[in-house]
């Protein structure tokens, strides 16, 4: 190693002592930001607690899986709750998960055509509103098989009481 001139070593040191005093700043804004983080937790879990329904919109069965265009519409679809949803919030809910590419150059038109090539069959209870950029969709659960005549049971049972 060189030998530094008198000038050169004094830089240095203060060039070390100012990083030293910036991670130390960095480290505060960091102790800062998990607190708020914590605070912004704990009060999830509270409105979770009070308002169960919010935590199954926003936390889906596959949050964290890497899904894209069609399937990752639907499953924004589904964790809504039935809810309509424009495909400006399919979207947003989609970048949020990672699931929009980084390279689409318009995510609004590809989930709208994604969305408009899901067929009825392949998706029975996907329902669209509306038209343009008015458009909305939602997803409904299909409902259980009536069981009409399966049970009978009325008052009148042959005499029995």
């Amino acid at each position: 190693m060189e030998n530094l001139t008198a000038s050169e070593t004094a830089h240095a040191q203060e060039f070390h002592r100012v990083l030293v005093l910036r991670r130390r700043e960095v480290e505060q804004r960091i102790k800062v930001s998990q607190a708020e983080q914590d605070s912004i937790t704990q009060a999830i879990k509270g409105m979770e607690a009070l308002y169960p329904h919010l935590k199954e919109r926003y936390s889906s069965p596959t949050s964290g899986a890497d899904l894209r265009g069609q399937a990752a519409a639907l499953e924004v679809l589904r964790a809504a709750n039935e809810d309509w949803l424009t495909i400006r919030e399919i979207v947003t809910e989609m970048n949020m998960q990672g699931w929009i590419e980084p390279n689409t150059k318009d995510p609004e038109a590809a989930v709208r055509a994604a969305l408009r090539r899901s067929s009825d069959k392949a998706h029975p209870g996907l329902e669209k509103r509306g038209a343009g950029r008015n458009v909305q969709f939602r997803l409904v659960k299909p409902s259980a098989p009536a069981l009409t005549g399966a049970l009978n049971l009325s008052s009148n049972d042959g005499g029995a009481t």
